[in-house]
């Protein structure tokens, strides 16, 4: 993966999802895939658009907010699920089957989690760092 764009990074990921052995045949035949995980890509934002247009024409605004505010409420859950099991399973990876024992984790967790953070204020909100 390395001298690709965003864009092949992005269709690799999708392609990742899609298939079991999606690393060899990635190396192997990515020319091959990429206009057809491209056209898949498109296609997919095209539908989205139009199911949204559709929504908007058939029902009222009031329905329609209370319809976005399910799927929001729906999603919000899933991610809160997510993060739930994702941190659970760090938290056994740094502690392993000796909690008592010290571990690398412990110290490197958090240096990660504030260089993210000061990387993130940084350049993605592009606000200086005062104390």
């Amino acid at each position: 993966m390395q001298n690709e764009s965003p864009v092949e990074t992005k269709l690799y990921d999708v392609f990742l999802a899609l298939s079991p052995n999606a690393e060899y045949l990635w190396r192997t035949r990515k020319n091959e895939m990429k206009p057809w995980l491209t056209k898949l890509l498109r296609n997919a934002n095209i539908q989205f658009y139009l199911l949204i247009k559709w929504l908007s024409e058939r029902i009222s605004q009031r329905n329609y907010l209370i319809l976005v505010s399910i799927i929001i409420g729906i999603v919000a859950g899933l991610v809160a699920v997510l993060l739930k099991v994702l941190v659970h399973t760090v938290r056994e990876w740094i502690y392993g089957n000796d909690p008592t024992s010290g571990r690398l984790g412990f110290v490197l967790f958090p240096l990660i989690g504030v260089m993210l953070t000061v990387l993130y204020v940084r350049f993605i909100l592009k606000k200086p760092l005062t104390a």
